[in-house]
């Protein structure tokens, strides 16, 4: 659902009352849409593309996602690197080994998609501080495990920050008698959830209990959270926060009409408009386990799964770091 609501929100914008695109001969044009990320953590970096249909002739329908197959993917670096990608799944692009960007470093991402050529702007890594803390309290009214960090922000620079989170939790069986393929499984999850922050009115003031996640308590199973912290710069945050603000719109009366969504990847020999952004960042991480079972009542929540292997993103085996420090109570 999050994903079609980031899409939603990325035609919405693009298409909005600010700047009229004229569709009219063009029923069922493909836009490329294109979300990928590198950073300075040593590990394979992914490139997500699609091609979003709109039907004007139909204002009804609602719009299609084509994954992108056989598509060529790279990012190179003004020190003249270049990191080649392969099709790991479809439409999802990953560097064949884990790779690293390095602060202070500038890159772009360059695709060859059904022969056109695309580039990004250039996008240079500044420093980001590493959080100090991470804990969490149980939000009784919403029957949810809020999960925070705390860190410091430098006070001679103005920064932008972004965080993404992962997390892996813990499925047992309760069908019947106990199988013994598939009794205990581990989901795995990657957040979409838009995480921001600037310091325009607290440079230099610590960030403290920032929300960064919030943890359904639905199973009594325990949850293993990453949280990785980004430096961005203004023009990746000013986009994120429009596309943020978008997606979380009520679409009221009030609401003040979507503006336009510039991202910063274009074709290099032509008009053609293209959706989405190219972030290159620093990034730390900091994780911990969550105990869900104190808040679990399993009134209405017991399921039957039966073969756990079934569930999306599941694996029996135990991933890393799963027996880790189990995180304070705010």
């Amino acid at each position: 659902m999050k994903k079609l609501l980031y899409t939603l929100a990325l035609l919405a914008i693009c298409f909005s009352c600010v700047e009229v695109i004229d569709l009219s001969t063009r029923d069922g044009e493909k836009t490329l849409v294109v979300d990928g990320m590198f950073t300075t953590k040593l590990k394979q970096h992914q490139v997500k593309l699609s091609y979003t249909t709109v039907y004007p002739s139909n204002p009804n329908a609602l719009p299609e996602e084509q994954l992108i197959s056989g598509a060529q993917v790279q990012v190179i670096s003004e020190a003249g690197e270049t990191f080649d990608f392969y099709e790991s799944a479809i439409g999802v692009y990953s560097t064949i080994d884990s790779v690293a960007g390095i602060v202070g470093g500038t890159y772009q991402l360059r695709l060859f998609v059904d022969d056109q050529e695309y580039l990004s702007d250039p996008q240079t890594i500044t420093p980001v501080t590493a959080p100090d803390s991470i804990y969490y309290e149980y939000l009784e009214d919403e029957d949810n495990i809020a999960v925070y960090i705390d860190s410091k922000d430098p006070g001679d620079s103005r920064n932008f920050y972004r965080w993404t989170w992962t997390s892996n939790y813990i499925v047992i069986t309760n069908f019947g008698d106990e199988l013994d393929c598939c009794a205990r499984c581990f989901i795995s999850k990657v957040s979409n959830d838009i995480v921001l922050h600037e310091d325009t009115y607290t440079n230099g003031q610590p960030i403290i209990k920032k929300e960064i996640a919030k943890i359904p308590v639905d199973i009594n199973g325990d949850y293993l959270i990453f949280i990785n912290q980004h430096s961005i710069s203004i023009e990746t945050y000013d986009y994120y926060d429009l596309l943020n603000r978008q997606i979380s719109s009520t679409g009221n009366l009030f609401d003040p009409p979507p503006s336009r969504l510039i991202g910063n990847i274009s074709a290099v020999n032509s008009n053609e408009n293209v959706l989405g952004f190219f972030m290159a960042s620093d990034e730390k991480t900091i994780f911990g386990q969550i105990k869900r079972s104190p808040y679990f009542t399993g009134l209405g929540k017991v399921s039957r799964y039966g073969d756990c292997r079934l569930l999306t993103n599941s694996d029996t085996l135990t991933p890393p770091f799963w027996n880790t420090k189990v995180l304070p109570i705010y």
